[in-house]
């Protein structure tokens, strides 16, 4: 009785191994990933990844190929795969950068098309992280059709709706809801100072450096407000469909008789300033923000090791420089 038994269990051993390797009529792909700084010079030695999706009938694996780029950035792999090929670069003293997947639904010969492309991976400079107030936010408007202010540094409503003390973001809901597929709602964002403001920048939320702002917020071309419309009609939804939509902004703004920046905070927001209007009595707000509290530094670059807000929790952690 223990013989068939062992038999099984080797058979089930056997057919789960073979369920981890590619099938070997798959098409094979071959890629080459060129490792650039940010001023286009090619990396030598960053450690690539390259994976080669799969279907194993039960879910897809990654058949993956590791070595380092040589003296021009470069690193080949090839594999059989579904038409899915992920890969990603790092090196000590950068930020790691996963690239854009290549897909491909041409075959030729049993090779993925086109085959051998080079696909760029950018790696960001680690310059000089640095200490911020930087969470994740979740909560609810306090009121409906008047201006609030929140405070960043607080992380709270000013009075008399928090402990807040300074509106670095004032927010302003209208809406409109009869159900989830019929309502309107503008969240409106403004400042208190003249020179405050805020403006968007596009990086993925999922692909592309871990570092997804550029190392400073820039001098010139905040926007002293912003509109944020979302809605259901008959004619369809609208609103929050710019994933890689991210913010760089300026409060606390001083400025002197000629209208010169005297002293300044900056900051950014990762992702969308998201907000939900229906089944609330006004709206449940969301959205992660980095302030740089040190006056007239534009370094936005975040050292995730010393978040000046403590005790943050699973919920309101923010994990990226």
């Amino acid at each position: 009785m223990k013989k068939p038994l062992f038999v099984l269990l080797l058979l089930i051993c056997i057919i789960g191994a073979i369920a981890q390797v590619p099938h070997p009529m798959l098409p094979e792909a071959k890629v080459t990933v060129r490792v650039i700084d940010q001023d286009g010079k090619p990396v030598h030695g960053a450690s690539v990844g390259v994976g080669f999706e799969f279907n194993t009938g039960s879910g897809t694996k990654s058949d993956e190929k590791h070595g380092p780029s040589d003296k021009d950035g470069l690193f080949s792999a090839s594999g059989k795969t579904s038409g899915y090929v992920a890969y990603a670069a790092t090196k000590p003293g950068y930020y790691r950068t996963e690239g854009e997947p290549f897909r491909s639904f041409a075959k030729e010969d049993g090779k993925w098309q086109p085959y051998n492309p080079t696909l760029d991976v950018v790696l960001k400079r680690i310059i000089m992280p640095i200490p911020m107030y930087a969470r994740m936010v979740e909560i609810d408007l306090p009121l409906a059709d008047e201006p609030i202010g929140y405070d960043l540094v607080e992380a709270d409503w000013v009075a008399p709706h928090g402990r807040g003390k300074v509106g670095d973001f004032v927010f302003k809901l209208t809406k409109r809801v009869v159900s989830y597929k019929d309502y309107g709602a503008e969240l409106q964002i403004t400042f208190l100072n003249k020179q405050d403001g805020i403006q968007g920048f596009n990086a993925p939320p999922k692909k592309g450096s871990e570092l997804r702002s550029p190392h400073q917020a820039p001098e010139q071309g905040y926007e002293p407000s912003m509109s944020l419309p979302q809605g259901s009609s008959e004619q369809g939804s609208y609103g929050f469909n710019k994933e890689d939509q991210n913010y760089l902004f300026r409060v606390r703004t001083v400025v002197d008789e000629k209208g010169k920046i005297v002293s300044a905070l900056y900051g950014k927001v990762y992702g969308q300033l998201r907000y939900f209007p229906v089944d609330h009595k006004t709206a449940k707000l969301r959205f992660v923000y980095y302030l740089n509290p040190a006056i007239n530094d534009r370094n936005v670059e975040f050292d995730p090791a010393r978040n000046l807000f403590t005790g943050l929790g699973s919920a309101g952690e923010v994990v990226l420089p």
